[in-house]
């Protein structure tokens, strides 16, 4: 009979039931979880959320400096390498130097000269010197939970400031000379993963998304700027 063939047995009639009417505990969960009345829907983020209150304000623009130097010391670095092994090759064939040292000597001359190719060695040396970013990545993880967010940072802006000024001593060997980029590669790389983790930590979610990426729109600025300079 199609009748009875239609009819269901009372474990499916009971499956059917709860599938068509809402489940009241759920709906009792939810607004527990969210308060009484209408469920509340957090707005998305705008720019202005950065600038709600002086606090927020103060911490965006630090921020930002943060993140702006971090680009601007390492796309700097990335950069002058190179430019360093073309003018110490420039000196070595001028007389001033045998290229194993930077010499003191006004060498804006050199700067002004065509893009050269690097010597052999020069890539060895710029090779080295990118390494440098594996143990910085690696001594940052390992102290950021140690003595904190801040004070990574702190220690590795600090070290960074310092082997920038040791790279102008001259005459200095050009062994030390990459061994103070090493560090300055290392420290800086360091200092930006640094700034990836903290970032996010302290934004509320609903600013989250648009803070970290302003940010990184503020590092991109940084990066140019240090291209140029």
């Amino acid at each position: 009979d199609d009748d009875d063939d239609r009819q269901l047995l009372p474990n499916q009639k009971d499956s059917a039931a709860m599938a068509e009417s809402p489940d009241e505990n759920s709906d009792d969960q939810l607004m527990v979880s969210h308060g009484s009345g209408e469920p509340k829907k957090e707005s998305r983020g705008k720019l202005a959320d950065l600038f709600s209150s002086a606090e927020r304000t103060k911490t965006t623009i630090l921020l930002w400096i943060i993140w702006f130097s971090a680009a601007f010391g390492y796309y700097g670095i990335v950069l002058l390498t190179t430019e360093i092994l073309n003018i110490i090759d420039e000196l070595r064939k001028s007389g001033f130097t045998d290229g194993s040292f930077m010499p003191c000597h006004d060498y804006s001359y050199a700067k002004n000269q065509s893009c050269e190719l690097l010597i052999m060695d020069d890539y060895k040396q710029v090779l080295w010197t990118t390494a440098a970013e594996l143990p910085g990545i690696l001594v940052t993880a390992v102290i950021i939970e140690r003595i904190g967010r801040k004070k990574t940072m702190a220690v590795e802006f600090g070290g960074c400031v310092v082997a920038f000024f040791l790279m102008y001593i001259c005459p200095i060997n050009k062994i030390a000379l990459m061994m103070l980029i090493f560090v300055v590669r290392g420290l800086i790389t360091g200092a930006f993963q640094a700034a990836y983790v903290y970032t996010p930590e302290v934004y509320p979610t609903a600013v989250r998304a648009i803070g970290l990426g302003m940010c990184s729109s503020v590092a991109r600025v940084g990066a140019e700027i240090g291209r140029a300079v």
